[in-house]
């Protein structure tokens, strides 16, 4: 039915049933598992694997689509705000995982303690709102206004424009989106302080420098209590700095993946200091890290690549005449040399891939445990028996 659907795709937690007790307003909610957070403290903050980063964010940011499309703002995106389906937990082994996020990079294997079904729930809507329609340039209109404050978000996730005081609209949410899926990645928070001036400063670190347009826009008293009057510079003098510092964005990534790249890019759209810049719900749904991500899409680029090596190497050893009379085959992210061999067989298995269309947690493909037929239909019943693809792959 149509709640079915809605329930599987909005990634939301939905209202079971609300009652008053000795004048307490109480909600009823179907009982789920950890939330993230307490999933990342209990494995010691350690990456989740790319797969894993992959399947959460796809489902947050569906979530994230699903109330935009609504008017509605989080405003409170967070790892403790995101449950997982299921309590139920394995262990799992990531092998040779590169702990990018140091400045030595380190291979070991790891095991983790995860969940066995990752779907996930946002919850904790005390905070969420409807998209102020206020005049930004008129601030008296909208200052603490039907539940318009600028005091939202919590700290570490909370967006240039609620830390400066000005207009605030839906890229809040994508701003604490791109700090929770960075989260995932590096295993600690994007922007570990409590001091504002920190962490503008920590956000000028990973993204560059504070436009001073932005600076120029911030209330009059953020604007004389963060910076210098004369050169606009952060009073660095007065903030209490964190013991771990943000990095550049880029060095949080491994370039040497194709899916990093993207997600780099995509991160990048998300974490801008003006909010209009920043990609919207919509437009993060139809990123092409979805595509290069998928486990499809990285078997055969694998073997892309596995050619392209057999074919360099025989290369190699014909005349200077052939190689350079060798045709040249085409694809969508790589240039291979073609000679004789037997690679060209699979090569033909590639098949180009077209811009990749909206995704939607419903279109990847799913797996199931031994005692859930795949032909199973998707009920409330069975739904938390469902997961996404790879949930329990080991060695990485």
């Amino acid at each position: 039915c149509v709640c079915d659907t809605i329930l599987t795709i909005s990634c939301c937690i939905h209202l079971r049933e609300y009652f008053s007790w000795n004048n307490h307003p109480c909600f009823v909610f179907k009982l789920y598992g950890p939330s993230i957070y307490a999933v990342m403290s209990k494995n010691q903050y350690h990456p989740f694997p790319d797969w894993m980063v992959r399947d959460l964010s796809l489902q947050i940011c569906a979530a994230i689509q699903f109330l935009h499309q609504m008017d509605i703002i989080f405003t409170d995106l967070k790892p403790e705000n995101i449950v997982f389906v299921d309590g139920r937990t394995q262990k799992v082994t990531i092998g040779n995982v590169e702990l990018i996020y140091e400045q030595k990079k380190k291979k070991k294997q790891k095991v983790l303690d995860l969940p066995v079904n990752i779907r996930i729930k946002v919850v904790d809507f005390g905070s969420a709102t409807y998209e102020p329609k206020y005049d930004p340039n008129n601030k008296a209109s909208w200052k603490f206004r039907d539940g318009y404050n600028y005091l939202i978000q919590t700290r570490h996730y909370r967006a240039p424009e609620v830390v400066l005081e000005m207009y605030w609209k839906k890229p809040v949410d994508i701003w604490s989106l791109g700090c929770v899926i960075l989260e995932f990645l590096q295993g600690s928070m994007a922007f570990g302080t409590h001091c504002p001036i920190d962490h503008l400063n920590q956000m000028q670190a990973m993204i560059g420098p504070l436009p001073s347009k932005l600076i120029h826009a911030a209330s009059s008293q953020k604007r004389s209590e963060f910076f210098h009057s004369d050169t606009l510079q952060l009073k660095l003098e007065e903030a209490k700095p964190s013991r771990v510092q943000a990095k550049r964005l880029q060095t949080y990534f491994d370039f040497n993946k194709l899916e990093h790249i993207d997600l780099y890019d995509m991160i990048k759209r998300m974490l801008q200091w003006f909010a209009a810049d920043r990609i919207t719900a919509k437009e993060i749904m139809q990123h092409r890290y979805w595509l290069t991500s998928n486990p499809i899409h990285k078997q055969q680029q694998q073997l892309l690549l596995l050619a392209q090596q057999q074919l360099n190497m025989q290369a190699a050893f014909l005349p200077a005449t052939t190689r350079l009379a060798a045709p040249v085959a085409q694809s969508s992210s790589t240039t291979v040399v073609m000679a004789p061999t037997l690679a060209l067989a699979a090569m033909s298995q590639m098949q180009s891939f077209p811009h990749p269309q909206p995704v939607r947690p419903q279109d990847l493909p799913l797996k199931t445990h031994a005692n859930v037929p795949l032909s199973s239909p998707l009920n409330n019943t069975n739904l938390h028996r469902v997961e996404f693809h790879g949930y329990n792959k080991v060695g990485f």
